[in-house]
């Protein structure tokens, strides 16, 4: 364990940041940074608050067209300018997850699977950073924010959390806004390696929010794509009478507690069908992705302008959809007398 390189993730791994880069002036806490920011700027994860990722985004998506007139669509100024306004208010819904408090379960997971480097962190203290997403409609029980299990274990960690919108500057925190978490509402054990597809590695926590926070969240909130296919002979298929390439994804995610990035990739591109709903993507990711949602636009909608939360991010390369996560929440939610239901996109 002591030699592998904490700040890349090596195939397939969970992509939790327990080594998180945190405030300090001193040149240590700079080299980590630089040494973050050079490997995410490497991997193709793009800073937000720039706008090398607009001209990315406008490039992948002429790319998908196989209709010379959708390309021409998206190339003026006033389609692709309404696609980047929608994709910006997906990025609004992202969020850095915080874990301050290392429960006993966690300790036990360390100790089972021999990670003394890890454990021996986490006694000290130590916590961990990863990515979440502010989800549409508002639950009956309030506002809900889905990271992964391995992000925020259980009702310990949870009660410890704090989720931070709108971190943008890598360098700076202002203009952020934070929220303690009242607790965790439903959850899914963590994968056990990668070729778990069983487990579905998510958490959902629930937001402390006054009345002062209802607006903030209100206007940052995105609905999820339950119904996202994660049969690829049916992607593939539907791509043929929808004049596509291939359907990209899009992610924003705080790689080691950074501002956030973006990233895009493409649909898994080969005729298979994965087990239960996980997929395998090409989205550059690193240590801090953990959690973020993989975002689609279905193609047999208007082109690219309505997006969607369809996938969770949780470890290199795989995620898992909305598909198989909705009937978990749902099940829990029921337990407690609630009902919750998700939109398919309008």
């Amino acid at each position: 364990m002591a030699d592998e390189d904490p700040w890349k993730s090596p195939s397939e791994k969970e992509e939790a940041d327990d080594l998180f880069i945190e405030e300090g002036d001193d040149d240590k806490a700079k080299d980590k940074k630089k040494k973050g920011q050079d490997e995410v700027r490497n991997k193709g994860m793009l800073l937000v608050s720039g706008s090398e990722w607009k001209g990315k985004l406008k490039e992948t998506l002429i790319g998908a067209c196989k209709d010379e007139e959708k390309k021409k669509a998206l190339a003026s100024n006033g389609t692709i300018t309404a696609v980047i306004e929608n994709i910006e208010k997906v990025s609004e819904a992202t969020c850095l997850v915080l874990r301050r408090t290392n429960g006993k379960g966690r300790l036990e997971y360390f100790k089972q699977i021999g990670d003394d480097e890890r454990l021996e962190k986490a006694k000290k203290g130590k916590g961990g950073c990863g990515t979440g997403f502010l989800m549409f409609p508002k639950s009956p029980v309030g506002w809900l924010v889905i990271t992964n299990n391995h992000v925020i274990m259980d009702q310990e960690e949870a009660e410890s959390a704090e989720v931070i919108f709108n971190h943008l500057d890598d360098d700076s925190k202002a203009n952020t806004k934070p929220f303690n978490v009242q607790r965790l509402v439903s959850k899914d054990v963590r994968t056990k390696n990668a070729e778990d597809e069983m487990s579905l590695d998510f958490s959902l926590l629930l937001l402390k929010s006054d009345g002062t926070g209802e607006k903030y969240l209100q206007d940052r909130a995105l609905e999820f794509e339950e119904s996202a296919r994660v049969n690829n002979c049916a992607n593939q298929s539907m791509l043929k009478t929808c004049g596509l390439h291939f359907t990209p994804i899009i992610a924003f995610s705080h790689p080691h507690g950074l501002g956030k990035r973006f990233s895009i990739g493409k649909f898994p591109d080969k005729c298979e069908e994965y087990p239960t709903a996980h997929i395998k993507h090409d989205l550059p990711t690193a240590r801090g992705s953990s959690g973020a949602n993989l975002i689609v636009a279905p193609p047999e909608k208007d082109l690219f302008i309505h997006w969607g939360a369809a996938f969770v991010h949780y470890r290199h390369g795989h995620a898992v959809a909305w598909q198989a996560i909705a009937p978990v929440v749902r099940s829990n939610f029921s337990s407690l007398k609630v009902r919750i239901d998700f939109s398919p996109l309008k």
